[in-house]
């Protein structure tokens, strides 16, 4: 074998196993495809324009912002992060509230939507993992039909965050009232597939999936989410 030839033979090897190095950081940052992968940032986290830019540079397009905690206060970096991912180029954003079950379910409504009256978002989701719901399921039933009645009277579009084990414990096996709406399941510690759900609630399939924690990107912490078809971007943060 000639000098060139071993050459060239050496040159394809060195950058087969780049290659191959790069690929597995990528098979390990996103374990899956680019297409249906994305991040939740925990508190006290917030984006601002330049993070919102190097993220958008990256796979995920798809933005969900916490808007309101469980102690009945909104997050006061909701609408500067709202702000900063639609000036990144953003386009698909939606924001998640953990209600207040020391609340009237009405009046946060309301003060949810006008409080982000003015921003650019696509759905509000519930996040059900939250201390403080009553025995009572009818009670619980009545509390989020409340809510989310307010929301979709402003003719808002809304959608519920929730583990299989939660939302039976708090409405009931057989409570299906809003099977129609998103779905987001959460099981961390799995894989960024819907192939270990299992129905609930009257959801035949979810919208997404919170999977894994421990994630970073654009110098911040993120924990990553699944869904089908569609990068998402996922600025949950369960409170």
């Amino acid at each position: 074998m000639c000098i060139r030839d071993r050459y060239q033979r050496r040159v394809h090897g060195i950058l087969a196993i780049m290659l191959a190095q790069y690929l597995f950081i990528v098979a390990c940052f996103f374990s899956i495809s680019y297409q249906t992968i994305g991040v939740w940032l925990p508190p006290p986290e917030k984006l601002d324009v330049d993070t919102a830019k190097c993220i958008i540079r990256q796979p995920p397009k798809f933005i969900i912002v916490r808007a309101y905690t469980s102690d009945g206060k909104m997050d006061p970096n909701a609408n500067e992060t709202i702000l900063a991912a639609e000036r990144a180029g953003f386009e698909d954003i939606d924001v998640s509230i953990s209600p207040c079950l020391a609340c009237d379910p009405a009046e946060q409504a309301i003060q949810i939507l006008k409080a982000i009256n003015n921003m650019a978002y696509g759905k509000i989701l519930i996040n059900i993992d939250v201390p403080g719901w009553k025995e009572d399921v009818a009670e619980n039933q009545k509390f989020l039909e409340t809510l989310i009645g307010e929301i979709l009277k402003a003719e808002e579009k809304a959608g519920i965050i929730s583990t299989k084990f939660q939302f039976e414990k708090v409405f009931g096996v057989s409570y299906s009232k809003f099977s129609t709406l998103p779905l987001v399941y959460v099981k961390v510690g799995s894989d960024p597939t819907f192939s270990d759900y299992v129905a609930f609630g009257g959801w035949k399939s979810p919208y997404a999936k919170h999977y894994m924690t421990g994630v970073r990107a654009c110098k911040m912490k993120w924990e990553a989410t699944y869904k089908s078809q569609t990068t998402i971007l996922d600025l949950l943060q369960l409170h």
